[in-house]
């Protein structure tokens, strides 16, 4: 194991640590519409962090990192140890192009008033589809590798795993030679690979505003991980055009154990359609509910 894959590992374990109550569902808020298209193709889609519905969850996560990275600079402007941070902190501003993170967002809160209305403002036929928390980690998809993270959102445990994180890169042994003047230069020190990992570590920082909804997400590193032959599809979002991989089980169907009908549509019309729905494509021990949100329609 590299000093770099050492320094992801631990800021993982972290993570762990201070992560909420694991749940045994998940939900994924999305629509009649999407949840039709992912039934008929067997599939479901991740979409680059980047262009999240949040686009500004990457600067948020790297703001923490650069304020961490600030903290090492030391008095002396001149000295290595602020040449480093410099270095670092150029990598942290172009890191958001080395980001190659696909996401498929879930979370714990069920018939969540903050996900309905978020739905009732783009969506006209909103549905959450249930997952099996473990099922979902533990599942196979074909040509890729996923895995599920919770989201952080203390700002003093997102703040530890930062400080956490440059602390350890910057005493690996090639800064440390650097530093101690035994080498002047930098090329063997890799800022660029230490940035993209902490732009890729942001995927678990969201703002604590946020925090009722118990986030988790399945993410895939698609520039590192992509199957043979694989490309990148695109959508049109509320963020401009969203790259996306469209990504299937190895086996069988996906992972779906049940759907809610969202406040709009929560009608025993739609339950009846949507039980034939699940049931056309092999549901057959999903199950359907409706949604207890009195919003209005």
């Amino acid at each position: 194991m590299t000093g770099l894959e050492k320094i992801e590992q631990r800021a993982q374990e972290l993570l762990k640590k201070y992560a909420f109550k694991e749940p045994q569902s998940v939900w994924h808020y999305t629509s009649s519409s999407a949840l039709l298209n992912m039934l008929e193709n067997n599939s479901i889609w991740l979409s680059d962090f980047r262009l999240l519905n949040d686009t500004s969850e990457l600067n948020y996560g790297l703001n923490i990192f650069k304020n961490a990275a600030e903290q090492f600079k030391g008095i002396n402007a001149l000295a290595p140890q602020a040449e480093l941070v410099r270095a670092l902190m150029q990598e942290f501003d172009r890191s958001e192009k080395f980001s190659l993170a696909y996401v498929f967002c879930v979370c714990a809160e069920e018939d969540s008033v903050t996900q309905w209305l978020s739905y009732a403002a783009k969506s006209t036929d909103p549905v959450a589809m249930k997952f099996d928390l473990q099922s979902l980690r533990n599942f196979s998809w074909n040509e890729f590798r996923t895995r599920v993270f919770p989201v952080a959102y203390r700002p003093e445990v997102q703040r530890n795993i930062a400080n956490s994180m440059v602390r350890s890169f910057l005493t690996l042994p090639q800064c440390k030679s650097y530093l101690a003047g035994n080498v002047r230069d930098r090329s063997k020190i890799d800022f660029e690979l230490f940035a993209t990992m902490c732009a890729n570590m942001c995927i678990q920082f969201k703002h604590p505003k946020f925090q009722a909804e118990q986030e988790w997400r399945v993410v895939c590193q698609f520039g590192a991980e992509h199957g043979p032959g694989q490309k990148l599809e695109f959508r049109s979002s509320g963020a401009g055009v969203t790259p996306y991989i469209n990504i299937q089980p190895k086996d069988g169907l996906l992972p779906i154990s049940g759907v809610m009908l969202g406040p709009k549509i929560a009608n025993r019309i739609q339950l009846k359609s949507h039980n034939e729905l699940l049931l056309r494509y092999d549901y057959f021990d999903a199950e359907v509910t409706m949604s207890g949100v009195p919003l209005r329609n």
